[in-house]
């Protein structure tokens, strides 16, 4: 999987899996509490020196509170822990800050969060401190639902044995065709700008599309196509 945080891919296949288990509970009536643990982990095939595999344990949870119909105003905290190259690795990273979520009328929605990052590495107890932001926003026309979506952060970084500054920017479409019938399309552009090797600026973008059609309530059918190109802006560094 290209989308693999921060890895110059050259040419090594890779193996994940990623877990997620999530939960809302309505503390009042308009409060509720988010709450979502993931675990990645990856392994390549390739024992190249930046090709080294890891885990990712992350947990994050939201308290939202809605003050009108279309106002809610909340917090967020999110706590992960990253040992990387074959544990040799290992690094925390906290993020806390508040969280807007706003509806402009029944069809469309926006959420803005941000606050700070602190990222700390363990091996050698160094750390960073930097703001982070995300930004979603969903529009449902007659015929199609449209988003797009920016967010930087901190992240764990597979392949450099660090962590990196990292900005992404995504849209993507839903548009039913006919009874049954749909087609999704999605394109994604991500900067990574690894700690310990600044110079090796990774640029990538995704263009993923998707038609499906449902068989029934329990199973659909789908065909995709996935296209994706990385930079790493050193020569020989571009791969389709």
């Amino acid at each position: 999987d290209t989308e693999v945080n921060g890895v110059a891919f050259l040419r090594a296949a890779s193996r994940s899996n990623i877990l997620s288990v999530g939960s809302v509970y309505r503390i009042a009536k308009h409060t509720s509490l988010s709450s979502l643990y993931d675990q990645n982990w990856i392994e390549f095939d390739r024992s190249d020196i930046f090709l080294t595999g890891g885990w990712i344990h992350e947990v994050r949870n939201e308290l939202s509170h809605r003050v009108s119909e279309r106002v809610a105003l909340g917090g967020e905290y999110s706590f992960r822990y990253a040992t990387l190259d074959r544990g040799d690795r290992a690094f925390n990273f906290q993020d806390g800050g508040g969280v807007v979520h706003l509806s402009f009328g029944p069809h469309t929605s926006v959420t803005a969060a941000g606050g700070f990052s602190l990222l700390h590495d363990r091996n050698f107890d160094v750390s960073r401190t930097g703001p982070y932001v995300r930004l979603n926003l969903t529009q449902e026309a007659e015929r199609a639902t449209v988003g797009a979506s920016f967010e930087r952060q901190y992240v764990p970084s597979f392949g450099f044995g660090g962590t990196s500054d990292s900005q992404e920017l995504r849209g993507w479409i839903l548009m039913p065709l006919r009874r049954g019938l749909y087609t999704q399309s999605s394109a994604a552009w991500r900067r990574m700008k690894p700690f310990e090797a600044e110079t090796l600026q990774l640029d990538t973008i995704w263009i993923r599309s998707t038609i499906g059609y449902a068989l029934a309530r329990w199973a659909q059918v789908e065909l995709l196509y996935a296209f994706t190109r990385q930079d790493s802006i050193v020569t020989g560094g571009e791969v389709d």
